[in-house]
């Protein structure tokens, strides 16, 4: 390869972009000097080279659970010496060889060697951050600014490293320091702010409490509440009844005892729970499929990222905006989620290894951790006896510590079939530590592919659903615009804001561009209806669940006992002269009967018109 390049910084930046357009990551890898001490030879690496150190898989102090392993001792390289003749640095060596698969392009934006922070980012986050503006808000406002998640050039991740290291620098003299000195500058502007501390013999903090103004004013009008739960240790047995994997005969055992402990045989609410059992009990759903929804749990989940945005003031417009912002906040978690599954390898740490792996291989992460437990738990199971039925293998089993409780595995090895009697795989959708005692004792390397389920594998989804999709329309388009200029300009608000003589020529200089760029602009303004004949009208309010507020809480008005019509009494009824001399009450017959009161009522209709 006859490429050259000025400085080894050149030849780093090349590697980076073939690296980048390729699918993997670089970094700078070893350097040999001359003499002199000038470099004359340097090597650029895959970020896959090289294996972890033996010593962190042996640490007997190990806590946490080992990290994935991104390395797999790639030799990918790119080597450059120095021509000292014509004072260029020449290509020496390339080897493009990986022993792994290279990064899809719409994940390469992932890999940390192209992920940083500008000078820009880091002005514009410390300043949403001075705002009250979460990071997550920040992170959705700056991709929407860029077009897009990918072009934003860092994660989520890296905005919370670089608040986390801010604030480590801010409290440099001690947490405790800076709380105390921010608690004594808050009581300058609010009188009423009080706070007590107390220190330890090594004037260290022992405690500390403090309350503005505002709380001390709640607390002269109400007072302090100290509340009680009244079903402490009384819902442990229905929980069990919820959750724990019990069969249908235990469940009905067990109601009855509480039925008899706490005598509920008359309770209505408890003959209607018990009759509705086939849809909480846990005992009548272990053969129903539920992706590991077990309880309210996911729900209450998306109901606290949709409030941060949906609210009950929102018109259509703003919640289907806003719906979209989750919804692609969702996608680049599952996008961040899928990379790190197919980037990485867990750490194997069980004996049965060739099924961890088989599983490492097939299932995402967060799979691979609930299927690694049940890998675990072939320890608890023991086998009772083996029977055969032609083709087919009778294992019964039971588990340590329960050895009345018997379960019956059939294992067909010429269709690959297994079927637990547990019907774990049939509720969670992978196999139960059952199957894989089956697996071990039949010396089987691979999990059989009928217990795999497509939608908990690395390839339940293709890429090309991972790409984002940007709409490139008019608005669209002069929206993209605007996130481009005002990144740009990131900088520019950066520099201009150090110091006074520094914001006075930014100012000058965005004043004589705007003049410029003015002349060019149109000033014709095109307003246009959108509206035709079929005009859409808005929804009905639906009434929300809950009590209303105090001021939508009116009460009914007061109706004549006459007529039941509002806006009078009895006493006040009003009365009317008919032409005949009698009086007529309003809604009411005056013994005429209905044709001859609605003639007598046109006909005084008619005279007042007149």
């Amino acid at each position: 390869m006859q490429k050259t390049f000025r400085t080894d910084d050149d030849a780093y930046e090349f590697y980076k972009n073939f690296g980048r357009y390729h699918g993997f990551g670089v970094r700078k890898g070893d350097s040999r000097r001359d003499d002199d001490g000038n470099v004359r030879r340097r090597r650029f690496f895959c970020n896959k080279e090289g294996l972890r150190d033996p010593k962190h898989y042996n640490r007997l102090d190990r806590m946490r659970v080992h990290k994935p392993e991104t390395r797999t001792n790639c030799k990918a390289k790119f080597s450059i010496h120095l021509d000292k003749s014509a004072s260029i640095w020449r290509v020496r060596k390339i080897n493009n060889n990986h022993n792994h698969e290279l990064t899809p392009q719409v994940m390469v934006h992932l890999i940390p060697k192209y992920r940083s922070l500008t000078e820009g980012a880091k002005a514009q986050i410390d300043g949403f951050r001075e705002c009250g503006i979460s990071t997550a808000k920040t992170m959705r406002y700056m991709a929407g600014l860029a077009g897009g998640y990918s072009l934003v050039g860092f994660l989520k991740k890296d905005a919370y490293n670089y608040i986390d290291k801010q604030r480590r620098e801010q409290i440099v003299d001690g947490d405790a320091e800076s709380a105390i000195a921010y608690l004594e500058g808050k009581a300058e502007a609010d009188p009423m702010l009080m706070a007590r501390y107390n220190l330890t013999d090594d004037r260290m903090l022992a405690n500390m409490f403090w309350a503005d103004g505002g709380s001390r004013l709640d607390y002269q009008y109400f007072g302090d509440v100290l509340a009680f739960d009244s079903t402490y240790k009384k819902k442990a047995r229905f929980n069990r009844w919820l959750y724990a994997d019990i069969a249908v005969n235990e469940f009905l055992t067990e109601w009855s005892q509480a039925v008899e402990e706490f005598s509920l045989q008359d309770s209505l609410w408890a003959n209607q729970v018990f009759g509705k059992k086939e849809m909480w009990a846990n005992a009548y759903l272990r053969d129903k499929f539920c992706a590991g929804i077990r309880t309210t749990s996911r729900c209450e989940g998306i109901n606290s990222v949709a409030k941060n945005f949906l609210q009950s003031k929102h018109g259509m417009l703003e919640l289907v905006q806003n719906l979209e912002l989750m919804v692609r906040d969702y996608r680049n978690n599952e996008l961040l989620v899928q990379f790190r599954s197919i980037d990485s390898v867990p750490v194997m740490t069980t004996s049965l290894e060739s099924l961890e792996r088989c599983a490492a291989s097939v299932y995402t992460h967060a799979i691979f951790g609930d299927v690694r437990n049940e890998i675990v738990g072939v320890a608890s199971v023991n086998l009772v006896r083996l029977q055969r039925s032609l083709t087919t293998k009778i294992y019964t089993m039971d588990e340590y510590g329960q050895p009345g409780r018997e379960i019956v595995v059939l294992y067909d090895k010429n269709m690959g079939r297994m079927k637990c009697g547990c019907n774990f795989w049939n509720k969670y959708g992978y196999p139960c530590k059952h199957m894989f005692f089956v697996m071990k004792h039949e010396h089987l390397p691979n999990i059989p592919n009928r217990l795999v389920l497509k939608r908990w594998t690395k390839n339940a989804k293709a890429l090309e659903a991972y790409e984002e999709k940007i709409d490139v329309g008019a608005d669209q388009a002069c929206l993209l615009h605007h996130g481009a200029l005002h990144s740009a300009c990131h900088w520019l608000f950066f520099l201009g804001s150090q110091k006074y003589d520094l914001f006075q020529m930014a100012m000058k200089g965005i004043r004589n561009l705007c003049a410029h760029l003015e002349g060019y602009v149109a000033t014709e303004d095109n307003v246009f209806s959108t509206k035709g004949d079929g005009v859409i009208r808005d929804p009905v309010a639906v009434r929300t669940k809950g009590a209303p507020k105090s001021r939508n809480c009116r009460g009914r008005k007061r109706r004549c006992t006459e007529c039941r019509n509002p806006g009078h009494t009895k006493r006040r009824y009003p009365r009317k002269k008919t032409s005949h001399g009698m009086e007529m009450e309003d809604g009411c017959t005056t013994g005429f009967d209905s044709d001859a009161l609605e003639e007598i009522k046109m006909f005084n209709h008619m005279e007042e018109v007149s």
